[in-house]
């Protein structure tokens, strides 16, 4: 494994898989192990894991992870979502979210409104190209605080959160990340059954 591929373990490899993976003088173990983690990259899921850092060049083009590449060849659909950020989903995962927003009730509710304009107003089809990069609108760049004019590129993180993909400032990412705090938050995570 190299370096980003160790640094992708240690997010979400329990340290009991990790050690077998390593340090088991048994290759039995190791490739038990190995073949766990290799199932959750199989071609039978559409999951993002992981936290890339990446840029967004001067045309406004970003590369995606190359373990993100596979699951978006048959297009993706980039948009607006909550903390300045946006989502990218894969169009099997897109397709349902959207319909569920599209039906909320317009005419009644000012919240459903505000929604469908921003995350469905802003929605823009995308397919990676080649070389595994997609075209972030200007709208979506400013947006999200990706757009400056007076650098040529913008870092940013590029985490994947199960169904979907945010796309971070890399700046925002290091705050939110400090700032988040597991223990503040779990009592509101028994309410949702977690």
């Amino acid at each position: 494994m190299g370096k980003s591929g160790d640094k992708l373990y240690n997010l979400w490899i329990t340290p009991t898989i990790k050690e077998r993976m390593t340090k088991s003088p048994k290759p039995a173990e190791r490739k038990t192990a190995q073949r766990a983690v290799d199932s959750v990259w199989s071609s039978d899921h559409t999951l993002f894991l992981g936290e890339y850092a990446h840029k967004v060049d001067e045309k406004g083009r970003l590369a995606l992870p190359a373990k993100f590449r596979s699951k978006l060849t048959d297009g993706a659909v980039v948009t607006c979502g909550p903390d300045k950020v946006l989502h990218l989903y894969s169009t099997e995962h897109w397709k349902p979210l959207a319909e569920k927003i599209a039906q909320l009730p317009s005419w009644s509710s000012k919240a459903a409104r505000v929604l469908q304009r921003t995350v469905l107003g802003n929605a823009t089809a995308v397919t990676p190209d080649r070389q595994g990069r997609i075209l972030l609108p200007v709208s979506l760049r400013e947006y999200a605080g990706l757009a400056s004019t007076d650098a040529k590129t913008a870092d940013v993180i590029v985490a994947g959160l199960y169904s979907r993909i945010e796309i971070w400032p890399a700046e925002r990412w290091a705050k939110e990340r400090q700032t988040a705090d597991l223990d503040e938050i779990a009592p509101k995570l028994a309410d949702l059954g977690i």
